[in-house]
């Protein structure tokens, strides 16, 4: 049985569970073609999805302290 975390909701309030579908739901892409910012925002959100709402101020100070990691990450390939 798989287990897919959770995301939090939608505008229209459907549960968003799973990465490959918070990719979709979230940022209208693939989850291959997401931006090194977007997947650290995907790895944050489900921490407390309440608290780091997309688009949240605390979401994006989160994101800003992952950013080099990404970037080094990126660099790497």
């Amino acid at each position: 049985m798989a287990i897919a975390i959770y995301l939090g909701r939608t505008d229209d309030n459907h549960a968003i569970y799973g990465i490959e579908n918070g990719a979709g739901s979230l940022f209208s892409t693939a989850l291959s073609d997401l931006s090194c910012e977007q997947l650290a925002e995907l790895i944050i959100i489900p921490q407390s999805p309440s608290y780091y709402k997309l688009g949240s101020e605390r979401l994006s100070a989160r994101t800003k302290r992952l950013l080099p990691v990404c970037a080094e990450y990126e660099q790497s390939k």
